[in-house]
C-alpha cells in the first residue's frame, strides 16, 4: 500500500511492504499476537520504519509487514483497521 505525501517535505507518506508469506502468517498467527516495533531516528533521513511481527506456534516472531512512513507509526494506529482491510480485501 502507498499513500503519497501531501506536502514537499513529504508530510503524509505511508509506504506497506507485505509479501504473499507475510500475508499467510498474519492470517494464521495474527489472532494469537501482533508486535509492532518502531525504530526512529536511526539515520539523517526523516523516515521511520516499523515491523509488524507476529508469533507462531513455536514462540517465534515473524515479520508479517514492513511499514516505512515520514511520522512515527504511532501516529498512523489509527488507521490501522483501514491498512488492515486494504492490505488483506483489496483486490490490486
Amino acid at each position: 500500500m502507498y499513500i503519497p505525501p501531501v506536502s514537499e517535505t513529504g508530510e503524509g507518506f505511508v509506504l506497506v511492504i507485505i509479501m504473499p508469506i507475510q500475508k499467510a502468517w498474519f492470517e494464521r498467527y495474527g489472532a494469537r499476537a501482533i508486535i509492532i516495533d518502531d525504530t526512529f531516528n536511526l539515520t539523517t533521513y526523516c523516515l521511520s520504519l516499523a515491523t509488524v511481527v507476529v508469533v507462531d506456534e513455536r514462540d517465534k516472531g515473524l515479520p508479517a509487514a514492513y511499514l516505512l512512513s515520514n511520522r512515527f507509526v504511532l501516529y498512523y494506529l489509527e488507521y490501522a483497521e483501514t491498512i488492515c482491510y486494504n492490505m488483506f480485501f483489496q483486490n490490486d
